[in-house]
């Protein structure tokens, strides 16, 4: 008896994309890029502390690991976060910062566009981490 060809089947458990990883062979841009799926990928809730766009968030999935992010520009990487991986990748963003541009992002079109044109209104001074060595910035 002849085997009749059959049409693929699609796999199950098919995942989501994922970032690839190439160990240390990775550009700061890939590696934004992979914080930037994760954030997309991972259901991580953030609450807003404050008003507006700008200014702080609740990140996280318990109270034990919860971080603060401080949302400073739309398109800048001067936001802040208190979580590990900000403090020591010298990136000037993480996955729970890409959580909260995200979420923002899916808000209102045009209060986000507004917002990333104009700026924050708040007058703040921070270190900035990116630079080399660390430079205090007032924004």
């Amino acid at each position: 008896m002849a085997r009749t060809p059959q049409a693929k089947r699609p796999r199950r458990n098919q995942h989501a994309p994922r970032a690839r990883y190439r160990g240390w062979d990775t550009s700061d841009q890939d590696e934004i890029e992979r914080r930037r799926l994760r954030a997309t990928q991972e259901a991580i809730p953030v609450r807003p502390l404050d008003g507006g766009l700008f200014g702080a968030y609740l990140v996280g999935v318990s109270p034990g690991r919860q971080y603060r992010v401080e949302i400073r520009s739309l398109s800048e990487h001067i936001n802040s976060c208190a979580c590990p991986d900000y403090r020591v990748n010298g990136l000037g963003t993480c996955k729970h910062i890409e959580a909260v541009l995200a979420q923002l992002q899916k808000g209102p079109k045009r209060a986000y566009k507004a917002a990333a044109e104009t700026g924050s209104p708040y007058v703040e001074i921070f270190l900035e981490r990116r630079e080399r060595p660390p430079r205090a910035r007032v924004l």
